[in-house]
């Protein structure tokens, strides 16, 4: 992820470089020109602005998501045949001996009884 961060901030430096290159290339030109170009790069700006942000909320949302398995696993409990186990997993465990096709085909069988 650091990566990609350090990527995303040398396209920005070179984003940022060509812009600049663009805007001396700009004065030189005649006005209708300039208007163009400045408009176009006034675009890129807003959408450089809009990856930007949307790079950034990303990032947070990254962030509690690594934070909130960080605290789950804070609660998980370790005792089940040296396996990791998370608390809410184990309410689901089926204290039966049933496997789950025999389980299911008892519940989806309605007409079980009636094939007897």
């Amino acid at each position: 992820m650091e990566k990609k961060l350090r990527d995303s901030d040398a396209f920005l430096q070179k984003v940022k470089i060509d812009n600049r290159s663009l805007l001396e290339s700009a004065t030189r030109l005649s006005s209708s020109e300039r208007e163009n170009l400045m408009s176009f790069v006034q675009g890129l700006d807003d959408k450089m602005y809009e990856c930007t942000t949307a790079d950034t909320q990303l990032m947070d949302r990254l962030r509690r998501l690594v934070q909130c398995f960080e605290n789950d696993y804070q609660g998980m409990n370790l005792k089940k045949d040296d396996e990791l186990v998370v608390k809410e997993n184990m309410m689901m465990h089926s204290s039966t001996g049933l496997k789950k096709s025999e389980t299911f085909s008892e519940l989806r069988s309605p007409f079980k009884l009636l094939n007897v």
